[in-house]
C-alpha cells in the first residue's frame, strides 16, 4: 500500500539556496557554507548554562562548520589558539545567521585583539 502524503525533504534540501561567506586568516581567504549543521548548536547547547564550553567541544563545532582540511590548516599556523578560534566560531555563527555588522568588525581584528605577543623592547 502506497502512502500518499509524504513530505519529500530530499527534493527541499536540494533546492535549497547553497550561499557561501568568505574570511581570510593567515594571508589565505576561506570559504564556508552560510549554513549551520544541526549538530553544532545541539551539541552547544549541552553548555548553555556553563561557564564555559570545553575545548573539544569547540573544536567539533569547527570541525563541523569550516571542514576538516580548513581547521587543519589553522591549527598548523602557530599563532592559532583557542582565542582566535574562539572569534572565528563567534564570526562564523554571526554570519551564518545574517548579523552582517557583527560579521564585519572581524574585518577589523588584528592579532592584538587575539593577544599576540608583543615585541619586547630593551
Amino acid at each position: 500500500m502506497a502512502r500518499k502524503n509524504i513530505r519529500n525533504f530530499d527534493a527541499m534540501i536540494a533546492e535549497m539556496n547553497h550561499e557561501t561567506i568568505a574570511f581570510t586568516m593567515f594571508g589565505k581567504t576561506y570559504e564556508i557554507e552560510k549554513r549551520m549543521p544541526a549538530t553544532v548548536p545541539l551539541e552547544l547547547a549541552r553548555y548553555e548554562d556553563e561557564d564555559n564550553v570545553p575545548n573539544g567541544v569547540l573544536f567539533r563545532a569547527a570541525n563541523n562548520i569550516f571542514g576538516r582540511e580548513t581547521l587543519r590548516e589553522l591549527c598548523a599556523h602557530p599563532q592559532f589558539t583557542v582565542d582566535v578560534l574562539s572569534e572565528l566560531l563567534k564570526w562564523a555563527f554571526d554570519a551564518i545567521n545574517g548579523k552582517e555588522e557583527d560579521a564585519r568588525e572581524m574585518e577589523e581584528m588584528t592579532e592584538d585583539d587575539f593577544g599576540a605577543a608583543t615585541e619586547r623592547k630593551n
